[in-house]
């Protein structure tokens, strides 16, 4: 995702590939790509051209941290 920022793509981590390859149509998608095996999914990125430019970050909060000794 920070290779794709860099050369000006848009990127969003979508966390249910294991839910998607543990189901029978994912089995079948995995098995008609030819990937066989003890794989697991994890998850996707979608990868494409923003509409516009993100928003700036918002600042940090001040005191934000609590260190724990």
């Amino acid at each position: 995702m920070n290779a794709a920022h860099a050369v000006g793509l848009g990127s969003c981590w979508i966390h249910r590939a294991h839910e998607v390859f543990d189901s029978i149509e994912g089995k079948l998608l995995l098995a008609s790509w030819g990937i066989e095996g003890d794989y697991e999914g994890i998850g996707h990125v979608a990868l494409g051209y923003a509409l516009k430019e993100p928003a700036e970050a918002k600042p940090r909060k001040d005191d934000y941290t609590i260190w724990v000794k």
